[in-house]
C-alpha cells in the first residue's frame, strides 16, 4: 500500500508538471494574439492612404456603407479579440472547493496564510502520504479548471483574430476601391 501511494504521488507530480507547462504556453499565445491584433490595427492606421480614404468616406454625401460597415466590424472584432486574449493572461486564484476536501497547503494563498516559512514547513511535515496525495489531486484538479478557462478564451481570441484578418483584408481592398 505504501509503495502504491508513493507511485500515485509520483504520477500526480508528473501530471502537475506537464499541466503547469501549459500555463505559460497559453499566456505566450495570448500575448502573440494581442500583438498581432495591434499589428493589424497599426498597418491600417499607418497606411498612407488610410486618412485620405477615411476623410473621403466622412465627407461624402452618401458614404460607402460597405467601408463604414467593414471598419466598424474590424474595430469591434479587434477590441473583443484583444480583450479575450487579455482574459487568458488574467490570473485566476484558486476558489474551487472539490469534493475531496479543500486544499490546505497547496496554493500560494494557503502557503502565505501560514504566516512563516517555519510554520509552513511544520504543517507540511504533519501530512502523511495519503494527505499529500489528496493535496496533489486537489491541486491538479484546480489547475485543470484554470487551463480549461485559459484555453477556451484563447480559442475564442484566436478565432476572432482569424476572422478579423479576413475583415482587415476586405477593408484594405474596399479602401483601394474608393
Amino acid at each position: 500500500m505504501e509503495k502504491d501511494i508513493k507511485r500515485q504521488i509520483s504520477y500526480q507530480f508528473q501530471v502537475y508538471s506537464s499541466s503547469q507547462g501549459l500555463v505559460p504556453l497559453a499566456d505566450a499565445k495570448a500575448g502573440a494574439i494581442v500583438g498581432a491584433n495591434i499589428a493589424l490595427i497599426a498597418t491600417l492606421v499607418n497606411a498612407p492612404f488610410f486618412y485620405e480614404k477615411l476623410k473621403k468616406i466622412i465627407d461624402a454625401s452618401a458614404p460607402s456603407g460597405a467601408a463604414v460597415f467593414l471598419l466598424s466590424v474590424f474595430a469591434l472584432i479587434s477590441i473583443i479579440s484583444i480583450m479575450s486574449a487579455v482574459m487568458v493572461l488574467y490570473p485566476r486564484p484558486s476558489q474551487h472547493i472539490t469534493k475531496l476536501h479543500p486544499a490546505r497547503l497547496t496554493y500560494f494563498e494557503h502557503i502565505f496564510s501560514c504566516r512563516s516559512a517555519e510554520r509552513y514547513l511544520s504543517r507540511v511535515g504533519e501530512l502523511d502520504d495519503g494527505e499529500i496525495l489528496q493535496e496533489m489531486c486537489v491541486q491538479n484538479y484546480e489547475l485543470s479548471t484554470i487551463l480549461i478557462a485559459k484555453y477556451k478564451m484563447l480559442k475564442t481570441s484566436l478565432a476572432l483574430f482569424l476572422a478579423n484578418m479576413i475583415v482587415w483584408a476586405a477593408l484594405i481592398f474596399k479602401f483601394f476601391q474608393l
